[in-house]
């Protein structure tokens, strides 16, 4: 039969094992979140160079202004009588202006 100090030290190093794998479990965690962190990261910055390698990506001011194009664009229809298309949105993406489905 162990002695008392002996199954008090087998229960305390049964808990340093278990406090050990708990912060292993938490490094890992950790790990694996900067880890998708990172990767959505780099997807985004790929995803918007993809867009202004195609010429989609605008900057604020160029936004701005084919919003204001299309405002400009829809009054001037609207004046000569002529309705925009059903469901169809001026273009505001991309700078060519057209009615489509960009």
């Amino acid at each position: 039969m162990p002695h008392k100090h002996q199954s008090q030290l087998i229960v305390l190093s049964c808990h340093c094992a278990q406090e050990e794998e708990e912060e292993r479990q938490r490094e890992e965690d950790e790990r694996q979140k900067k880890e998708d962190t990172e990767r959505r990261k780099a997807e985004r910055l790929e995803r918007r160079a993809q867009l202004k390698r195609e010429g989609k990506l605008l900057t604020g001011k160029a936004k701005k202004e084919a919003e204001r194009l299309a405002a400009v664009r829809e009054q001037f229809l609207k004046q000569s009588g002529m309705e925009t298309p059903a469901g169809v949105l001026p273009c505001t993406i991309c700078t060519h202006g057209a009615y489509s489905l960009c």
